[in-house]
């Protein structure tokens, strides 16, 4: 990536697409140390013969992404703190 580049990518402009839901999937894959989760909106569905309501059958993911080095996650865990601690820019959205 062009260094010139980076802070256009880290508000949302620029050349790298990603939808919502990779974004909070690849945020939270940082967050937990690389233990994701299939994320998913449906509770429960109606049968539309019976009337029953069907709960949802959470499927475990697949995959999971080990960071080799816990000392930089570290360092991301503690700038994500930040952001909304100790007089960090998410402090002014809420």
């Amino acid at each position: 990536m062009v260094p010139r580049r980076n802070l256009k990518v880290g508000i949302g402009q620029g050349y790298f697409l990603a939808t919502p839901m990779q974004l909070t999937l690849a945020t939270s894959s940082l967050a937990t140390a690389g233990s994701t989760f299939v994320p998913h909106l449906l509770l429960q569905s109606i049968d539309t013969k019976t009337g029953d309501a069907l709960p949802y059958e959470y499927k475990k993911n697949k995959f999971t992404t080990p960071y080799p080095d816990a000392n930089k996650l570290d360092i991301v865990h503690h700038a994500m703190w930040r952001v909304t601690n100790e007089n960090g820019l998410g402090l002014l959205l809420i």
